[in-house]
Parts: C-alpha cells; sequence; structure tokens
C-alpha cells in the first residue's frame, strides 16, 4: 500500500509575495467566489432595470461578459488544485486589458454617465482602476521569477479552500 507523505514544504514564502499574491490566498476560492458574486450581480441587476441603449449598456454587457468567462477559469483552476492566486494573475490580468480595450474603443464618456448603467460603469472603472494597478505588479513578478513563483504555487497549493 502506497503511503501518502506528511511532510510539507519548507519553502518561506517572502514578503514580496505575500504583497503580490496574500489577498487572492487569504480569500481563497470559497470567498474570492463571494467577493466576485458582489461584483457581479449588481451588474446584472442594473442590466436589468435599466433600459438605457447604446455603448454604455454594451460596455457593461461585454465587461459582465468577460468577468463570466473569467470566473470559469478561476473556477476550472480551484479544480486543479491551485491556489487562487494563479487564475488571480492569469486570468483577472487578460479581463482587466480586454476591459482597458472597451474604454479605448467605446470611448469613456460614452460609457459613463448619471443614469444607472453609467453610474456601475463609473464603479466597474474605479474598481478596474484598482485591480489593475495590484495585479500588472503580480504579472511581472510570475514572468520574471517564473520559477519562485512555482515553488510559492506549490506552498500554496497545501492551503487551498
Amino acid at each position: 500500500m502506497a503511503q501518502l507523505s506528511t511532510q510539507q514544504s519548507s519553502y518561506e514564502v517572502t514578503s514580496t509575495q505575500k504583497a503580490l499574491f496574500g489577498f487572492d490566498n487569504l480569500l481563497g476560492y470559497r470567498y474570492g467566489t463571494l467577493m466576485w458574486l458582489t461584483f457581479w450581480i449588481p451588474s446584472f441587476v442594473v442590466l436589468l432595470a435599466d433600459n438605457t441603449t447604446g455603448p454604455s449598456r454594451d460596455y457593461l454587457w461585454l465587461v459582465q461578459l468577460f468577468s463570466t468567462l473569467t470566473y470559469a477559469f478561476y473556477t476550472h483552476h480551484h479544480g486543479l488544485g491551485t491556489p487562487a492566486s494563479t487564475p488571480g494573475v492569469q486570468g483577472i490580468t487578460a479581463e482587466l486589458f480586454a476591459r482597458w480595450l472597451c474604454i479605448a474603443y467605446y470611448g469613456f464618456s460614452q460609457i459613463t454617465g448619471n443614469h444607472p448603467i453609467g453610474v456601475m460603469n463609473w464603479i466597474q472603472f474605479v474598481l478596474m482602476a484598482v485591480f489593475t494597478a495590484s495585479k500588472i505588479p503580480a504579472v511581472f513578478y510570475t514572468l520574471v521569477y517564473r520559477e519562485e513563483y512555482k515553488k510559492y504555487e506549490e506552498k500554496m497549493s497545501e492551503h487551498i479552500i
């Protein structure tokens, strides 16, 4: 009969890794999903309730679609057993780039306004800026220090929730 190893990795997580990836892994998949729903549900309700048409509605619909696809990627990684920081860096960063591209395409003044969809797009924009500021450094870290991130990923896989 094969024995399972009870030995834990001796890898020490660095302060940089904690700063870049700690929030995603603190939330884990369970609370990460709840956070995702707190962003997704209000936007969905606004789309249902507001009959505004045009670029602002198109933008909100598109970013909701991007978010839904990112969530599929996120849950796939949960099934793989990788820490939440991995899809948090890979998937969310790609989503952020797509969101910025949509703003460039539609024009910021065309997607925001004082109607419910326009206000929701303002909220989306603020959150997008915050996430971009945190994810870009994380992406560069994983590119420059790939082996270190893989060790971190292995260490954090011991704590998947």
